[in-house]
């Protein structure tokens, strides 16, 4: 199944006895009455006119109408059909588009409608959908092969049968159900920090198909899951500025993708992302006051001015009341988590390759003082600055 969607751009679907297929297709972006007649394929009793010969067998190729074909190989042991589509054949029908709308009692005012789907549909030669189904035939018994394509006729007059479709129905809803709750794992995941869930992501997890266009469906998975995980970063109270900033970047990535087999890596980097940003900057574990400490000092390590004060002053709380809150809640003075914070920028500054001196290292993390910063820095690291980025 994956191999012919990657290959061929198409889908290919088992549907058992009881016409209830393993995964729901998609067509709600088909032309109405290309939507009825496979509608009327797949749930209107015509697949078990599709013959089992022995170790041969037969592939059937339907054509809905406007060119646009299925293609069926039933199974043995009664284990069902395999259903391939919708494409277009290489040989296409000589009758204008004109022609066909109009034999199928299509206004033409629909043309438009019906030319940007056909245009979206994969041109498959029958040569390719022939070793698809061999390939598929001998995973279901050995030395089974498949024959050439043969036509196969749908009747007008034929419409889905109500309980096959109420089958459908629950399908799609357990299908459905099954999305709902893979997607709030995730999130939980996601929420606790927990990268390894990217390790369990693996090909099509996630699958939305609404358009013809695979690649633009994918996207828009993406997005959506975008949205998502950026909701989730709000529930274990990370600011709004990393969110806006990590939502963003992986917007402007996902538009960037070119092709469809980079979709998997980018869902699993995008998690990775998240639970990385969850690691760095939740505040979950704190009151509103305390985050609000936290995000001020986050935001201005650049200040020399930055102090519990400063802070109070601009939160409208008593700097005292404050003070007690933080060292019970952090397990440590305000003084001393901003020189932590400072360091540790500094560290990453003197570390990174960069061509700036100490000073102006001391300058970017909010020491006015060169030497009281080397204090510090030796206090905390156990070294003085220089030794460390010679280090």
């Amino acid at each position: 199944m994956e191999l012919a969607h990657k290959l061929l751009d198409t889908t290919l679907i088992h549907v058992n006895r009881k016409l209830v297929p393993n995964e729901t297709p998609e067509a709600s972006y088909m032309p109405t009455f290309l939507r009825q007649r496979l509608h009327e394929l797949l749930y209107g009793g015509l697949l078990f006119d599709c013959d089992v010969q022995g170790e041969v067998l037969q592939v059937y190729q339907a054509e809905l109408a406007c060119g646009v074909h299925m293609a069926i190989m039933a199974l043995p042991n009664k284990e069902g059909f395999l259903v391939v589509g919708p494409y277009l054949p290489d040989q296409m029908s000589e009758l204008t588009i004109e022609e066909q709308l109009t034999s199928h009692g299509i206004a033409l005012k629909e043309k438009p409608i019906y030319l940007t789907y056909l245009n979206s549909l994969p041109t498959i030669a029958e040569t390719k959908l022939h070793s698809l189904f061999s390939m598929a035939a001998s995973c279901w018994c050995e030395n089974t092969v498949a024959t050439n394509l043969k036509g196969f006729h749908l009747n007008q007059n034929t419409a889905p049968c109500p309980v096959f479709a109420e089958e459908t129905f629950q399908l799609r809803a357990e299908t459905l159900e099954k999305r709902y709750a893979q997607e709030h794992y995730i999130l939980n995941m996601v929420m606790q920090g927990n990268t390894e869930v990217a390790n369990q992501l693996g090909p099509r997890t996630f699958v939305l198909e609404r358009l013809p266009n695979k690649l633009r469906n994918e996207k828009n998975l993406a997005i959506i899951f975008n949205t998502l995980l950026r909701k989730s970063l709000e529930q274990v109270h990370v600011h709004p500025l990393y969110i806006d900033s990590i939502s963003e970047k992986w917007a402007t990535r996902i538009e960037k993708v070119e092709r469809i087999t980079q979709m998997d890596a980018l869902f699993r980097d995008m998690v990775t992302d998240y639970c990385l940003m969850v690691k760095r900057h939740s505040l979950a574990n704190y009151s509103p006051n305390v985050r609000a400490m936290i995000n001020m000092v986050s935001f201005n390590l650049s200040d020399p001015e930055l102090s519990l004060r400063m802070i109070a002053d601009h939160l409208g709380i008593n700097h005292s009341h404050l003070s007690q809150h933080f060292n019970r809640e952090v397990g440590c003075s305000l003084p001393d988590y901003i020189a932590e914070k400072r360091v540790e920028i500094a560290r990453q500054l003197l570390g990174g390759g960069n061509e700036m001196s100490v000073g102006q290292v001391a300058q970017a993390v909010g020491f006015s003082d060169v030497n009281y910063f080397a204090k510090v820095f030796k206090k905390k690291v156990g070294c003085t600055p220089s030794a460390f980025r010679k280090k």
